[in-house]
């Protein structure tokens, strides 16, 4: 459609141009069009005129005569509809090739700024910088153009690119790894079994980006805890008791980063306290996780994303939470409404011996609580935030006590202990 137009207008141009230029005799000016951009100069080369035939062609076609005529030429040709680059690129032909090797070398497109996130390696994060995209606006260079030509022949222009911003720099994503919050428990007294199902289960959650908005469920992350993903059997709570699991020990991993994702401000969507009181969380702040039945789900609230280190020492599991600065200071508070305890039970076993126990059952006290988040800006508290109320049973004790007698020892002659009395009142089996 467009060749069609042309070849309309290029028609139209014939009888038009012999009317504007009637009369015009004389050979053509010269017009000279440099552009200048950091030291380069791009100049277009008008076609060689000093041939007759070609001379005459141009003047035929209304592209002969001086600079204002040029530009008076260029200004009639945009009236009637088209582009000025059109206009241009007829009455100044090849034109369009000069512009283009400018663009070539000016044009270049915006580059965000990346950050990279790898807690292996401190620092934990790095950026590449942001670049400024530059390109050339034809229609102004050329509008330029045509203003000057309407007072000389000799056109001279530095170039002076537009900017295209970048919408991500290093200083806006530098402000996003702020240490929102850093959370851990104990975990010492723990066996190594234990201590590696929590290690393994972390190591999924390490390095972890958490995008705006997004939800996030543990069980998904980590998977079922199988002995074929390497978990080792531990301890675990089932139906009120202890018992051994596959996996045993990973509440502890989704309870630190519960609290670490709570003082970060994020949105827990899901989590579910134990039947029992853990003793490496105070009440109300556990993460029991069981896969196919409790999960543990969250959802990144703020406008930028969360990152996760999760790691363990020797003695302790620690989550960090980076992000954009958290406008709150944010607290955990325990309210215990109701304690209870139950009477332990004893059991005589003959196997062991007079004076010796041991528990099979510790016994743990239950209890009915409510576990808060405190808001606080400025030092002020501003927010109080009820998390949930949570009721704890009792575990009852059980312990074995001993009524086995100690079998007496060798005893001394009875007659160098008493001097040959009879009484025995102060005889004491030997040993003891």
């Amino acid at each position: 459609m467009k060749q069609k137009v042309c070849v309309a207008f290029f028609g139209f141009l014939l009888v038009f141009s012999v009317f504007v230029f009637c009369g015009m005799a004389k050979q053509e000016q010269e017009v000279y069009v440099n552009f200048f951009y950091e030291g380069q100069m791009f100049k277009w080369q008008q076609p060689n005129s000093q041939v007759f035939v070609y001379q005459e062609e141009l003047q035929k076609h209304g592209r002969m005569g001086d600079h204002k005529q040029r530009a008076e030429l260029v200004n009639k040709i945009v009236n009637m509809g088209f582009s000025i680059e059109e206009a241009f690129c007829y009455v100044f032909p090849g034109i369009d090739k000069t512009l283009q090797q400018v663009c070539d070398v000016v044009n270049r497109p915006k580059k965000d700024a990346t950050l990279n996130f790898d807690p292996k390696n401190f620092p934990y994060f790095s950026f590449t910088n942001e670049q400024i995209g530059l390109f050339v606006d034809k229609a102004a260079l050329l509008k330029q153009v045509q203003n000057q030509l309407k007072i000389s022949n000799n056109i001279k222009l530095t170039i002076t690119p537009n900017k295209i911003m970048p919408t991500k720099t290093v200083k806006q994503l530098q402000e996003q790894t702020y240490l929102r919050a850093s959370f851990s428990t104990d975990f010492s007294k723990s066996s190594q079994n234990r201590k590696d199902n929590i290690a393994l289960a972390l190591k999924n959650f390490d390095g972890m980006t958490i995008l705006p908005g997004q939800t996030y469920s543990f069980n998904s992350t980590t998977g079922k805890r199988t002995e074929q993903k390497g978990y080792k059997e531990a301890n675990i709570i089932l139906n009120n008791e202890y018992v051994e699991s596959f996996g045993g020990g990973v509440c502890q991993a989704s309870t630190t980063l519960f609290n670490a994702l709570l003082l970060a401000g994020a949105e827990i969507v899901e989590s579910h306290p134990h039947s029992l009181e853990s003793g490496y969380i105070e009440k109300g702040f556990d993460a029991m996780v069981n896969f196919g039945s409790s999960d543990l789900k969250w959802k990144n609230n703020t406008e930028a994303p969360m990152y996760v280190h999760a790691f363990t020492t020797d003695s302790k599991v620690c989550v960090q939470i980076f992000g954009e600065r958290n406008p709150f200071y944010i607290k955990r508070v325990c309210e215990v409404l109701e304690e209870k305890s139950l009477d332990e039970i004893v059991v005589e076993d003959s196997t062991l011996e007079i004076g010796k126990s041991v528990y099979k059952t510790l016994p743990k006290t239950g209890s009915t609580s409510k576990s808060f988040l405190e808001f606080y800006k400025n030092g002020k508290l501003v927010k109080r935030k009820l998390l949930r109320k949570q009721t704890y049973k009792p575990v009852q004790g059980v312990k074995i006590v001993g009524t086995h007698e100690r079998p007496l020892k060798n005893f001394q002659n009875f007659s160098q202990n008493t001097a040959g009395s009879q009484d025995f009142t102060t005889w004491k089996p030997l040993g003891y």
